[in-house]
């Protein structure tokens, strides 16, 4: 039981840092640019939270929906995870979500570049300090850095992690080293990966331990989409492919026959599902994207 002092110091603590103790935490997502940080907390109630921290010259402006309040002698950075690190010691229980979003300045990208390293050396510095792994069933992050994701992911749950949704926001489609990602154990238990404006040069077949995912694969031929039919036949799982060259495709139409037709260049097969009578899986094919789904019978 927490003694009077505790509790005391508890709330100054939650007074000092602009958080709530008194409702359970569903969700946090950090979203950080060179001029600002916003810290939106979502609660069991639906209720959401939004803390937003402003560079000043003199400290930082920490502005709720109720108050607006000049903070001297700390940087915005600073502040914004210092309420993050409170907010999270004060919340132990799993939390449904947790992002960190890393904006640009489109008018002047290279601004932003030393704010985002410094915001995920800051997140890491207090993943680091706990006694434990952070319980987070679904993380989502926007960067285009894969050392920041690196920083942050090995300190998830690797047991309560099920989601990752990974975006980059740099202006091109670049590769992404996601063997460094399938390493760590928290790949050994995830249910479903999305991975946006990213190519991979993998094998579809490395995500076969996944439910669901979505990713850009360079290069996808018949063989693969024959093996994957046969697994997903068996286990039920979803899956779209975006790729920029399709190898084979006359050994895909001599293997599942003629399609359905719906557009001129997109086709769809169907094939039931041994034992079981309420859906069938669908394979639809497009030029520049497969997709792996069930229907309804």
């Amino acid at each position: 039981m927490f003694s009077v002092n505790a509790l005391c110091n508890q709330f100054s603590n939650a007074m000092d840092n602009f958080i709530e103790t008194d409702r359970k935490l569903q969700g946090v997502v950090i979203e950080v640019d060179d001029s600002g940080v916003v810290l939106r907390q979502l609660f069991s109630d639906s209720k959401l939270s939004i803390l937003r921290f402003k560079k000043h010259s003199s400290g930082c402006i920490v502005k709720t929906e109720k108050e607006k309040r000049m903070v001297p002698g700390i940087d915005f950075l600073s502040k914004a995870f210092q309420s993050l690190r409170a907010l999270l010691e004060a919340h132990e229980s799993p939390i449904s979500e947790f992002g960190l979003i890393l904006e640009h300045n489109y008018f002047n990208r290279m601004v932003t570049y030393p704010v985002h390293n410094e915001a995920v050396k800051k997140l890491n510095d207090i993943l680091r300090s706990k006694s434990g792994f952070l319980k987070v069933e679904t993380f989502h992050m926007h960067s285009e850095n894969l050392e920041h994701i690196l920083q942050i992911l090995p300190f998830l749950h690797p047991m309560v992690l099920k989601k990752l949704s990974l975006v980059n926001i740099g202006e091109e489609e670049e590769k992404l080293e996601i063997h460094e990602i399938m390493k760590l154990h928290q790949w050994q238990n995830m249910e479903e990966v999305e991975i946006v404006n990213w190519f991979l040069e993998v094998n579809i077949r490395d995500f076969c331990s996944l439910n669901r995912g979505k990713f850009d694969i360079w290069t996808i031929s018949a063989d693969d989409v024959i093996f994957m039919k046969e697994m997903l036949l068996q286990a039920p799982k979803e899956f779209i492919f975006n790729f920029h060259h399709f190898e084979n495709q006359e050994q895909l139409l001599l293997a599942f026959g003629a399609p359905l037709q719906f557009e001129a260049s997109r086709y769809q097969w169907i094939f039931g599902i041994p034992n079981d009578k309420k859906q069938i899986l669908c394979i639809t094919f497009s030029p520049k994207c497969i997709e792996f789904s069930y229907v309804e019978k």
